[in-house]
């Protein structure tokens, strides 16, 4: 069985955390997490253009528009984004949290 995925994103127009939940990822969802994947490591396009694209599979690909981009960088502090982002491709990568993704 496939790890959940899950984020809580805090909303600052009810000042309550909100928990969204991933569905079913499905292959394709999986080989666009490896293409980011490649390209971070080949240095293919600087930090801030990988970081957008990155936010925006999120919130599209694996969320499936449960939430906005503006939301997802809003609801998470700054310390925070970018390693959750980092979780959520890996888990969308291997499945369970802790393994090895394929090389």
């Amino acid at each position: 069985m496939a790890n959940v995925i899950k984020i809580e994103l805090f909303n600052e127009e009810t000042e309550k955390t909100e928990v969204y939940t991933a569905g079913r990822i499905s292959g394709n969802v999986t080989l666009k997490a490896i293409e980011f994947k490649i390209k971070a490591e080949a240095g293919a396009e600087n930090e801030l253009v990988q970081a957008r694209e990155m936010a925006e599979f999120i919130v599209t690909d694996v969320f499936k528009n449960q939430f906005t981009v503006e939301e997802l960088y809003a609801g998470l502090e700054s310390h925070v984004l970018f390693p959750k982002m980092g979780e959520i491709i890996e888990t969308v990568l291997v499945g369970k949290k802790g393994l090895t993704p394929p090389a």
